[in-house]
């Protein structure tokens, strides 16, 4: 692993105050549908919004304490994702069980002060982004349970099928919540930009 990607995932996990597992490598993207998944962790680690996950899982011995992972590369790197939408996909992908927790840490940005306007703009662009990632993902997942219920997968008890409707439910409501939020800063980032005589429709 690189010295420059070990950094990344120990600022990850003080941004989300976790303890990594000592001695637990990264677990693979591709194996987290795999694993039973307490909660995500999502910190940006860089000035460009890239961002590092960090997963809890349920210990393979009944009463050991949970394991925490970052994601990682097949090659065994922590995987650092472009931005939080490309983060968020993890949710999607990811076995949460019922009571999973999803957070999200945004980095405090460093540097000297800017366009206070252009800094708007980029703002508004980003959680539009974002906004429309949550849109498309939760429709996709809502798609899939319509499906299971057609199929009857809610009235199940002890099945596979039941425990895949379930996760789903899980997953919407974590989508949502990512929604919401970004809706609600579009709608902020808006009104300050009309407030500063800046027409949001204009912003591109």
């Amino acid at each position: 692993m690189s010295v420059k990607t070990n950094g990344l995932k120990a600022v990850a996990a003080a941004a989300l105050a976790l303890a990594l597992t000592a001695g637990a490598a990264p677990v693979a993207y591709g194996l987290i549908n795999d694993y039973s998944i307490k909660a995500v962790g999502i910190a940006e680690v860089t000035d460009k919004g890239q961002c590092v996950v960090v997963i809890t899982m349920a210990a393979a011995v009944v009463g050991d304490p949970d394991v925490v992972r970052v994601i990682g590369t097949t090659s065994g790197d922590v995987r650092v994702f472009g931005d939080l939408a490309a983060a968020m996909a993890v949710v999607k992908n990811a076995k949460l069980t019922g009571s999973a927790v999803v957070t999200v840490k945004r980095r405090e940005k460093t540097g000297s002060v800017g366009d206070p306007i252009a800094t708007l703009k980029k703002r508004f662009l980003s959680f539009k982004k974002e906004r429309e990632s949550a849109v498309g993902i939760k429709t996709e997942l809502t798609a899939d349970k319509v499906a299971g219920e057609a199929l009857g997968y809610q009235n199940e008890v002890g099945t596979p099928e039941r425990a895949y409707y379930d996760d789903l439910i899980v997953k919407i409501a974590s989508v949502e919540e990512w929604r919401a939020f970004s809706d609600t800063q579009v709608v902020a980032l808006a009104a300050a930009l009309t407030a500063a005589g800046v027409d949001p429709l204009t912003v591109t």
